[in-house]
């Protein structure tokens, strides 16, 4: 009797779902579920069209009886409802939804960053104007105003010092000048002084010597590249080899250089000219036998090596040689030089967007200057 009400009741609900939700197909559907659900325990739902089937529910009066639910819901409301049933489904869909809002705010956060750190490579390269000015949120803004402010101080500062430097050194040579003349007066009354006397002169020389490389060491600290002009590399390096080939000669040397291409450098003469003359020097100052000027192209770079065949420096030194006044163990007993010829050198070539660097060999030392080519001339 039981199962014949059942069974009439769900015959009943076919025929409501029937007429709710038209046609075989749909009927055949409603069939289905409600023979797979009607002995369930929990409440199913199937989206039926537009239309949302769920049961079955008990009677609240019969427990014999069973309910199904048939109502329309729009197309969005069932994905809804599976996406809050489903944890890790929703939470894959809030990862699609914010993942452009999560780029945007990245790249809106990460953009004056990289401004800041462009600013920094631009000072730390020696390009201390035209710095990109700082955009975004206002933490941002206000450490862009920092940096800045920072950048103009320690400019000052450093005009402040080459200018100090370069006024220090100029004021040094009218006493120098006036001791040199009283030296001179001294040597024609007391000629018996003679050997003091000289060496005076020669203290007096090698201070002259040391003013003259402070203040061209405060010269290409100062030069900015608006100073810079096209030059033949050949007008550059000829002067200097054929200074350095009598001084060669001079000393008894053998003075080696390859072919100079015809190239232009975009540079200061007079300051190019100290800085590879310096390195010449130092290199004929040392040499056993024999000093090697090598030139050659690389790309849009013209590398100028500078080899002797002397005793060359301690390892742990290489890194210390262009620091200004410093001086290599085997300079020790050398009463000529200042320490400032490699560190002169050094900030030459990075005035003109060039390296240099230094390298111990089998025998000597080896002195390694690179320049961009502002153009290549064909002959």
């Amino acid at each position: 009797m039981q199962n014949n009400y059942q069974a009439n009741d769900q015959q009943s609900n076919q025929r409501n779902f029937s007429r709710a939700v038209p046609g075989e197909r749909s009927m055949l559907a409603v069939n289905n579920f409600i023979e797979r659900t009607i002995n369930s325990k929990n409440i199913m739902q199937q989206k039926l069209g537009k239309r949302l089937l769920i049961g079955p529910i008990d009677h609240p009066t019969d427990t014999n009886l069973k309910i199904y639910l048939n109502y329309a819901v729009l197309e969005q409301h069932y994905w809804l409802t599976r996406l809050f049933d489903d944890p890790l489904l929703l939470l894959i869909f809030m990862l699609i939804v914010s993942l452009p809002f999560i780029t945007f705010l990245s790249w809106s956060l990460s953009k004056p960053v990289r401004a800041l750190k462009n600013s920094a490579d631009r000072v730390a390269s020696g390009h201390w104007d035209n710095l990109p000015e700082i955009k975004g949120p206002l933490e941002f803004r206000a450490v862009g105003l920092s940096f800045q402010r920072m950048i103009f101080i320690i400019k000052k500062n450093q005009t402040e010092k080459n200018q100090l430097f370069a006024n220090l050194s100029h004021e040094l040579r009218t006493p120098l000048a006036r001791i040199g003349l009283s030296n001179a007066l001294i040597r024609r009354k007391y000629p018996e002084l003679k050997n003091e006397i000289v060496r005076i002169e020669q203290n007096l020389l090698a201070l002259e010597t040391r003013i003259q490389a402070m203040l061209s060491l405060s010269k290409a600290q100062m030069l900015e590249k608006e100073n810079l002009e096209p030059l033949l590399l050949e007008d550059i390096l000829m002067p200097i080899i054929e200074e350095a080939q009598f001084e060669a000669h001079q000393h008894q040397l053998k003075f080696n250089w390859s072919k100079i291409p015809a190239i232009e450098i975009n540079g200061n003469l007079s300051l190019l000219q100290s800085a590879i003359e310096n390195i010449l020097r130092n290199a004929l100052r040392f040499a056993k036998k024999k000093v090697d000027l090598e030139i050659s192209l690389d790309n849009n770079t013209v590398i100028l090596k500078i080899s002797d065949d002397g005793k060359g420096v301690l390892p742990e030194e290489l890194e210390f040689i262009f620091t200004p006044f410093y001086r290599s163990e085997q300079q020790e007993n050398d009463h000529h030089g200042a320490g400032l010829g490699l560190a002169i050198a050094k900030l030459a070539l990075e005035v003109h967007k060039g390296s240099i660097s230094a390298a111990n060999q089998t025998s000597g030392l080896c002195i390694i200057l690179t320049l961009p080519v502002h153009k290549l001339n064909q002959k």
